[in-house]
């Protein structure tokens, strides 16, 4: 799984403010679903992008994707 910290995804279920939501990624020519936190613990909604920044207990940790375009890469 170190190889998803710097991809790109899409939150497809809410991240509520200190809580996890999920986050769809393309690696490898496949897509897969991850349970998420957000790396600053604020709420991120559907249909946001995202990057991996790491990885915590048994979830991913995303921070948004300001500059992120296109969906997922």
């Amino acid at each position: 799984m170190p190889a998803l910290v710097g991809r790109n995804g899409e939150v497809t279920v809410a991240i509520p403010k200190g809580g996890v939501g999920q986050v769809t990624l393309a690696y490898g020519g496949e897509r897969s679903e991850h349970i998420a936190r957000s790396e600053d613990g604020q709420a991120v909604p559907r249909g946001s992008l995202v990057v991996v920044r790491g990885f915590g207990g048994d979830s991913i940790v995303v921070a948004r994707a300001e500059s992120a375009k296109g969906g997922l890469q």
